[in-house]
């Protein structure tokens, strides 16, 4: 039987120091390793600063289900212009499916949205929508839709969110009646 490991702040800056750094399988896993990266970048801060336009991050965490997939609504950021909204898909291992056939709709809002990029992979992606003109700074009472795109690509996904959602402002989540 192995005993445990504690992994202290002074062991964490020494490994930080010696450019290594722990990592786990997935978030629930106790298990960590040890990553020595090949390739390593420094970024320099003494000229970082946020963007002039950004106002504010709104925490939103509206999680539903639909279709094998789990979708989480994380958070926007409030821009004077447009708001970008990260929308984030997981998925089971044996599954795929394609983000770009998807479209994220203010319910009743009249803002317009687009993709804005999209990253990760393997069982989980991060999508990026950008809505214009700006949402309200107080998103309580703001619902968005996550569906299919009304044209979807010429090439079928491997699996499409068949079931539209309503990411309500209760956090509570539920499908779409057809």
């Amino acid at each position: 039987m192995r005993s445990p490991f504690r992994l202290t702040p002074e062991i964490l800056l020494k490994a930080y120091q010696a450019g290594i750094f722990p990592m786990a399988e997935s978030a629930d896993d106790p298990e960590l390793f040890w990553v020595d990266p090949e390739w390593r970048g420094i970024l320099p801060l003494d000229g970082f600063h946020l963007p002039r336009r950004l106002r504010r991050v709104v925490e939103l965490m509206r999680r539903a289900e639909a279709d094998g997939l789990t979708i989480l609504l994380s958070h926007a950021l409030q821009y004077e212009n447009a708001t970008v909204l990260e929308v984030e898909v997981s998925a089971p291992d044996q599954v795929r499916f394609e983000w770009s056939d998807l479209e994220l709709e203010v319910v009743g809002g009249g803002q317009r949205t687009r993709h804005w990029g999209a990253h990760g992979g393997g069982d989980r992606t991060q999508i990026r929508f950008i809505a214009w003109p700006p949402l309200p700074d107080d998103l309580s009472g703001v619902a968005f839709r996550l569906a299919a795109a009304a044209s979807p690509p010429p090439e079928p996904p491997l699996l499409r969110l068949s079931t539209p959602v309503v990411l309500g402002p209760t956090g509570g989540a539920a499908p779409l009646a057809p």
